[in-house]
């Protein structure tokens, strides 16, 4: 599968993996895949695309979150792991303020920031992470 590129700033990088992970998570179920097998696909699909920094920062970003609202346990604290270790203050209540991005992403990226940290203590014991 080709890489895609994604010109110009975070916010470009946002709107395509909000669009992209939830087309091809529907492409999968409308293919007969279980959930779990279409959050595998969507990873293997979407991983090798984030080639910077940044772009993992953004896609972990969306994959916990939705994760998170399809309550998707597993595959959440899978890709959960992997957001807190790219962010640089390995906080998660913390990495709105990391980015660059406008207000019109800014308080999206809080709700989904909060839905997460929210699925989290709700779901798994383990409720000092930052």
């Amino acid at each position: 599968m080709p890489i895609i590129e994604f010109p110009g700033n975070l916010e470009n990088i946002y709107e395509k993996f909000v669009f992209l992970v939830d087309d091809i998570y529907q492409e999968c179920l409308d293919s007969g895949y279980t959930e779990s097998g279409a959050t595998g696909k969507i990873k293997y699909e979407l991983e090798p695309m984030a080639e910077d920094k940044y772009s993992k920062k953004i896609l972990y970003l969306e994959l916990s979150y939705y994760f998170a609202d399809k309550e998707l346990k597993e595959s959440f604290r899978d890709v959960f792991e992997k957001f807190r270790n790219v962010i640089e203050s390995g906080s998660v209540r913390e990495f709105p303020n990391e980015i660059a991005v406008g207000d019109k992403y800014r308080r999206e990226i809080d709700v989904k920031v909060r839905k997460i940290i929210r699925f989290y203590e709700q779901n798994f014991q383990d409720r000092h992470f930052g």
